[in-house]
């Protein structure tokens, strides 16, 4: 108890029937107050060691138990320990720690499974899962082949445990599922796109589990009967998607003419390297002779500036007549504008003169 030796084994062999072995053993006072009536036992010889789906797991009990073998039990943690148990009352001897802490149900239903694609890695004991909770195992499976299709094809026989999946009415459900235990899996099937899938439990070993998924955009498909079971659709799995893929890829990249490109890209690379010498000369050249000449010219265009600049300066001589000049204009232009007024005020002017006669 805990790892604590509080009593021993004092006989064993097979019982009444012969199909099981009885196992008797005695608890010593005090200790003997801790097997009530929802105590559990189990098999606590050696060292446990599992790897499966969930990964690797060792358990092991006290050094006594691991050289010599032995029984260990506690108490149930979801029930109460009840009453101190009598002298000679039985109990189940479990395998194992972990079938005690599974949580049995009453009610399987079984379904089955057709895949086309490798199954290496799954085994029966293998978990069921809907969103990453165990809804059962794997039951049973084999290699056929489809005289119809002609291929070869997997069935795999799932037991799936209802009564893991909660619901509001859960009495109302139960009596759904005994009655008619097909109605709830064909809705999910046939109009929500349930498939199962192979999926990856452990990437290190390379056990395969089931996967239960929604497909939206699956095929409408019908449930049929086959060898007393009802057959759920599959899908293909995440890695024989892989597989396929890579494959394409593959193919794809054989059929690509890769001589040919290399031949052009051959091609490519020397009229690119003609082109680099092209113009490293046309760069010499231009260094050579047209920045001489273009240095020249800028000379040239810095002193016709600068003439510019000077013609321009108010106190030259040029801008002086250019003055007076403009200065004449102006005059002669408003002596003109004097004489169209004139003209058009008095035009006989031109015959009388501009001071009026007496008698004109």
């Amino acid at each position: 108890y805990r790892q604590i030796q509080v009593g021993q084994v004092v006989a064993y062999g097979f019982g009444a029937d012969g199909s099981s072995v009885d196992v008797q053993i005695f608890v010593e006072a005090p200790h003997h107050t801790k097997v009530t009536e929802n105590a559990h036992f189990w098999n606590a010889s050696g060292i446990e060691v599992s790897l499966n789906a969930q990964g690797l797991k060792v358990d092991t009990q006290s050094l006594i138990s691991i050289a010599s073998g032995g029984i260990a039990f506690e108490l149930s943690r979801d029930i109460e320990p009840g009453a101190v148990a009598a002298p000679d009352a039985t109990f189940r001897l479990y395998a194992n720690r972990a079938d005690i802490l599974e949580k049995r149900y009453t009610i399987r239903t079984y379904w089955l499974l057709l895949f086309h694609e490798s199954v290496r890695g799954l085994a029966v004991g293998a978990p069921v899962e809907l969103f990453g909770i165990k809804v059962g195992e794997v039951v049973d499976l084999n290699l056929e082949f489809d005289t119809h299709n002609k291929r070869f094809q997997v069935p795999v026989l799932v037991a799936v445990e209802p009564e893991r999946i909660r619901a509001a009415d859960k009495a109302g459900a139960l009596r759904l599922i005994e009655r008619d235990p097909t109605t709830f899996m064909k809705v999910l099937v046939e109009e929500r796109g349930l498939r199962a899938q192979l999926h990856s439990g452990n990437l290190l070993t390379g056990q395969l589990m089931v996967n239960m998924v929604f497909v939206p955009d699956a095929p409408k498909m019908t449930m049929a009967m086959r060898d007393d079971h009802w057959v759920v659709p599959t899908v293909p799995g995440s890695f024989q998607r892989l597989q396929e893929s890579l494959t394409r890829i593959v193919a794809k990249l054989e059929q690509m003419p890769f001589d040919r490109i290399g031949s052009e890209l051959e091609a490519v690379l020397a009229e690119a390297r003609r082109t680099l010498t092209a113009a490293s000369s046309l760069a010499g050249r231009l260094d050579q002779e047209t920045a001489p000449q273009l240095n020249t010219t800028l000379v040239r265009l810095e002193q016709t500036l600068t003439e510019l600049q000077a013609v321009a300066n108010t106190n030259a001589p040029l801008p002086q007549q250019v003055g007076r000049t403009l200065e004449e204009l102006f005059q002669t232009l408003r002596a003109v504008r004097e004489l169209a007024e004139t003209l058009e005020n008095r035009p006989q002017s031109l015959i009388f003169g501009k001071k009026p006669s007496r008698d004109e």
